[in-house]
């Protein structure tokens, strides 16, 4: 095998769990795989020498590519053989907008490598693409698709609740429970051209607001285990809505909609007004899930208001993994 494309999609993260110090497994989360956007990538063997070549018309941010390359040094490091590779963009999942666009790259380089090298997507370990130190969200959806629940990390009372930056290289966390939708349509909104607290300032907001109180990992849990998971096992699609309507206003994910914009905040208000059983911010924003009786009306009348300042698209939640298709 020597060229192949792969398709790796985008991701919600409806939030992060368990946020406080009174449990020794912490950060957890809930999210859901997407159809739509996707990074569609064409893979083909190099030199091992020249590491990692990006070409295409889609322009792919610098640090998704720095991390990238890091990536194919530390797979070339735990014994793989040592190739490089050429990617050609297709299709890109925008950056910094809450849709998992790192960890989608990195996940098909690693699928890809393995693939031009073994013949076997999995071959190489998670933790080799430096992904999952916080959330097992973005890592365990790339693989199998669906709405999942992560089982978080097991922590020390010495360790710093932090991004997954700073945790580089921690063990990704496994699946407590993964739902597969048959109906999950929602729309996707944002303001045009903004994008979501990355890097120091998202590091800042953890360590500013972390760890919660315990009694808001309580209500978090709560709303979890008795709203969001029995509507997922029962597929009342409106009813997870609802649930991930009242996770706006409690734990981490209250913290995460202080740092919104006052348009991202009215961009969610008036989806309400429109009929959206709810506007979820995923991960730091800005980007809205919206799940509605009538997905077009809601999108209609947000056209209506906002004029050409919301991007809007319509999505479903994706039932399986990544999709590979060998070229030669």
């Amino acid at each position: 095998m020597h060229a192949l494309e792969i398709r790796s999609f985008a991701r919600l993260h409806f939030g992060l769990l368990q946020m406080s110090a009174a449990y020794t497994r912490r950060n957890m989360g809930i999210g859901a795989a997407l159809n739509s956007p996707c990074w569609r990538l064409r893979f083909k063997r190099l030199d091992p020498r020249e590491i990692l070549v990006v070409t295409g018309p889609e322009n792919v941010a610098p640090e998704i590519t720095d991390a990238a390359r890091a990536a194919v040094r530390r797979f070339q490091d735990c014994g793989a053989e040592p190739v490089g590779l050429g990617i050609e963009v297709a299709e890109t999942i925008p950056s910094h907008v809450g849709l998992g666009s790192k960890t989608a790259f990195l996940k098909a380089v690693r699928a890809a490598y393995g693939l031009l090298t073994t013949g076997d997507h999995a071959f190489l370990p998670i933790e080799s693409t430096a992904r999952g130190g916080t959330s097992g969200i973005g890592v365990n959806l790339n693989d199998a698709g669906g709405v999942v629940v992560d089982a978080g990390h097991r922590w020390s009372p010495e360790d710093v609740m932090d991004t997954s930056r700073a945790r580089a290289g921690a063990p990704a966390p496994g699946v407590v429970a993964r739902y597969l939708v048959a109906d999950g349509m929602l729309l996707l909104a944002r303001m045009r051209d903004e994008e979501g607290p990355c890097g120091r300032a998202e590091s800042n907001i953890f360590r500013r607001t972390l760890p919660l109180a315990p009694e808001e990992a309580d209500r978090v849990a709560g709303n979890v285990l008795f709203e969001a998971l029995p509507a997922l096992a029962s597929g009342d699609w409106a009813a997870f809505g609802h649930a991930l309507a009242m996770l706006q206003r409690m734990g981490f994910k209250k913290e995460e909609w202080h740092a919104q914009s006052d348009a991202t905040k009215r961009l969610a208000q008036l989806a309400y007004e429109a009929g959206a059983h709810c506007a979820a911010l995923s991960s730091m924003g800005p980007t809205l899930a919206i799940i509605a009786d009538d997905l077009q009306a809601v999108k209609v009348q947000l056209e209506e208001v906002l004029a050409d300042a919301v991007l809007l698209a319509p999505a479903r939640v994706h039932d399986s993994g990544m999709e590979w298709t060998i070229l030669e």
